[in-house]
């Protein structure tokens, strides 16, 4: 980002520290859109899987402490697990990393792809698999189901009262110094006008402040 851009979007959770970041050309802020409300959930396919678990067990299957669905409470089946999941380059690995990972790196055994799109393919295929994927790639066309995480099911009104425990706000940044009116009232628009709203719905996210 260059001092000639005079706006961007960002997903990565904000820390206090990074309300104003300093990019190379110029300072600019981030700026609380949440327009969108993006969900991760670890989808699953197949009947004989959990469609509940904690986050715990999550991190155990895509850190390799779990590699059998025989280990994971609630599954009837005895095969080895097929975890898929980002790259190591692509923001949806970094939130899963620091959401559900604590941190850690996702074991070895964890097939790495480069969209979420193939996250939901890969998983629909393979009754074996599981994944993390966009809200955006989990309806009811992408093949794949949803996990209740924590008791909390990954749903529309969950994640806009943020009690689903994945879900992370999407940022408008804007420079600090004579920020551009015009976008300024965009992105007004963006967080609070009903039709911008549907927009973001049917673009599959989850309007935060939209009436």
């Amino acid at each position: 980002m260059t001092s000639g851009v005079e706006a961007a979007l960002s997903s990565d959770l904000a820390k206090p520290e990074q309300l104003t970041v300093v990019i190379v050309g110029g300072t600019f802020r981030l700026t609380k859109l949440t327009s969108a409300t993006a969900a991760r959930t670890p989808p699953v396919t197949g009947r004989a899987r959990p469609r509940h678990r904690r986050r715990v067990h999550a991190k155990d299957i895509f850190t390799g402490v779990d590699s059998n669905w025989s280990q994971v409470g609630g599954s009837s089946l005895s095969s080895t697990i097929d975890p898929v999941g980002r790259n190591s380059s692509a923001g949806s690995y970094t939130f899963f990393q620091s959401a559900v990972l604590g941190g850690a790196t996702q074991s070895s055994n964890v097939h790495p792809v480069t969209s979420d799109g193939l996250v939901a393919t890969a998983v629909h295929s393979d009754p074996n698999a599981i994944g993390y994927v966009g809200l955006a790639h989990s309806g009811a066309s992408s093949g794949v189901k949803k996990v209740s995480l924590n008791g909390v099911a990954c749903n529309d009104a969950n994640i806009k009262k943020e009690t689903y425990p994945l879900f992370r706000f999407i940022w408008g940044v804007v420079p600090t110094s004579h920020p551009s009116k015009q976008v300024e009232q965009f992105f007004d628009w963006v967080r609070t006008s009903k039709a911008a709203g549907k927009i973001i719905a049917s673009a599959g996210a989850v309007p935060a402040f939209n009436k």
